[in-house]
């Protein structure tokens, strides 16, 4: 049986996440569980770097405004961002989608594959507590709702709707982790 506490800790896994991923033109490009590493204090860190790219700030995307990288789309379906599957532009918003998708399967604990809609349908029917993985313990609803908003605006089908991740995610992370 989890800890009562466990709810605090697995926002918990990914503070130190939003800085790396957010970190100036790179893109791990596979950001999934399997690619999280914890030590023994649940600090996270990002592994398998075989498909990250340094964005070159001479390749921009098809309307002129963000620094992409051309690519034919590679990663771990479920978490690859939709709209690099679309342009074959990868850019640092690709891993806010995957973040969002990592954030929604530590607080439901379901698989990756259409989690954003199974989520955003158990909220327009009210039932997002009953979604909430019960093996880590009792969840403060309103800390449940926040990471889920969260994880949802990551979630976002268009990159310019997600938020940024070292600033805007690490933030609300940061203020959660207070929280605890």
């Amino acid at each position: 049986m989890a800890s009562p506490n466990m709810h605090c800790h697995r926002p918990l896994l990914c503070p130190g996440l939003p800085p790396l991923l957010g970190a100036s033109h790179i893109v791990h490009g596979d950001v999934k569980p399997g690619n999280i590493l914890l030590d023994a204090h649940f600090k996270s860190k990002l592994s398998d770097f075989g498909i990250s790219r340094l964005l070159s700030r001479g390749e921009r995307s098809t309307n002129n405004t963000t620094i992409v990288h051309l690519t034919d789309p590679k990663g771990t379906i479920g978490y690859i961002d939709p709209e690099f599957l679309v342009t074959g532009e990868l850019t640092t918003r690709s891993d806010v989608y995957s973040f969002g998708i990592v954030l929604l399967e530590l607080l439901t604990r379901r698989p990756a594959s259409g989690i954003a809609n199974v989520v955003r349908k158990a909220i327009s029917a009210g039932t997002l507590a009953a979604i909430l993985d019960p093996s880590a313990g009792e969840w403060p609803y309103t800390l449940a709702e926040k990471l889920t908003h969260l994880a949802l605006s990551c979630c976002e089908m268009g990159r310019r709707n997600r938020p940024v991740l070292k600033s805007e995610v690490g933030t609300v992370l940061q203020s959660i982790r207070a929280s605890c």
